[in-house]
């Protein structure tokens, strides 16, 4: 008889194949967390399942960090809202004060949502991994919306690789990022162009509302090594 770890073992090869981009890659790791799950419900092997999930959510990581981003998907995205989400998860997985934010207005950018998000939520969770607190700032400066993320660090607060990954999709996204290090920590500064929204977009949207309703939300995948795993035992 297959056993449980025979049976994920061969469905997350089956989500890291290269053609399993996109849309079809979610689903595809939907697939094996279902059946993981599915298995944890039945009391199979909870020590074996415990190593499937911590192996399902790094091959995940990797899965988000290897995505392309559009360089401009037509779609208004308030980075505003973005970060005052990303704050909230933050407070919900990870307990109230770890990050702070102060908001201002909407600021809209034209911008591939999903690859934006992407890389703020691994510069924070990497920031987040020595346990100091995080700082944000949203602001516009003329035609650009700006982003600051500062940490009271001042060597190696966001992570060289997360840094290089979010650098790398900004300018993709017709953006920049740079560091500044100084006698009060490190901060890193986003820069993207404004746009005017249409009428009827919705400032929190950033397709955001697609990516919480995914059992397997981006937000989980970074900042899965902050929070404790699932006891499998208790499934």
């Amino acid at each position: 008889m297959e056993t449980a770890e025979v049976r994920l073992r061969a469905l997350l090869r089956q989500a890291q194949a290269k053609a399993a981009r996109g849309k079809a890659g979610r689903e595809r790791f939907q697939t094996y967390f279902d059946a993981l799950f599915g298995a944890a419900a039945r009391g199979e092997s909870p020590a074996a399942l415990q190593t499937a999930y911590r192996d399902g959510m790094r091959a995940l990581r990797a899965f988000y960090d290897a995505q392309t981003p559009q360089a401009a998907s037509g779609k208004a995205v308030d980075l505003t809202a973005l970060l005052s989400d990303v704050t909230l998860c933050c407070d919900l997985l990870l307990g109230d004060g770890r990050v702070r934010f102060f908001p201002t207005h909407p600021l809209f950018v034209q911008a591939d949502g999903r690859a934006l998000l992407w890389a703020v939520l691994r510069l924070l969770a990497v920031a987040l991994e020595n346990g100091r607190p995080l700082t944000l700032y949203a602001f516009s400066a003329g035609g650009v919306a700006a982003a600051s993320f500062v940490s009271p660090l001042a060597d190696g607060a966001f992570g060289e690789a997360a840094a290089a990954l979010a650098k790398r999709t900004v300018q993709r996204l017709s953006g920049r990022l740079w560091r500044e290090t100084g006698q009060g920590g490190t901060a890193l500064h986003l820069l993207l162009p404004r746009c005017v929204p249409q009428e009827n977009a919705f400032p929190g949207a950033l397709d955001f509302a697609n990516w919480l309703s995914d059992r397997i939300s981006p937000v989980y995948a970074a900042f899965s090594e902050l929070c404790a795993p699932p006891d499998f035992r208790k499934i």
